[in-house]
C-alpha cells in the first residue's frame, strides 16, 4: 500500500505530512479503536484512554506494532488494552 503525501491545514497553517488511512475496529469487549497500515511491516492503532483520571492524562494512545497481516489489526489490540 502506497503512502500519500499531502499538505495539512491546521490552524490555518500549511504543513506537509503523510497520510495514514485509519478504520473503525472494536475489541471482543466491545471497545472501539482504530487501526491503518503503515508500511508491509508495522500498522498504527490508537486506543482511548479509558483510565483518564485527569485533565492532563491523554485522551487516546497511539502505538505502532507489527504488522501480522492479518485483518485490521483486532490481534494486536486485546494485550494493548491491559495498560
Amino acid at each position: 500500500m502506497r503512502l500519500a503525501q499531502q499538505a495539512l491545514f491546521l490552524n490555518g497553517a500549511s504543513m506537509e505530512g503523510t497520510k495514514i488511512n485509519l478504520w473503525k475496529n472494536a475489541t471482543k469487549d466491545g471497545k472501539g479503536y482504530l487501526t491503518g497500515p503503515m508500511s508491509r511491516v508495522s500498522r498504527l492503532i490508537i486506543v482511548e484512554n479509558d483510565k483518564k483520571e485527569n485533565p492532563q492524562d491523554p485522551d487516546f494512545f497511539a502505538y505502532i506494532v507489527p504488522n501480522r497481516g492479518v485483518g485490521q489489526g483486532a490481534s494486536h489490540i486485546e494485550g494493548l488494552q491491559s495498560e
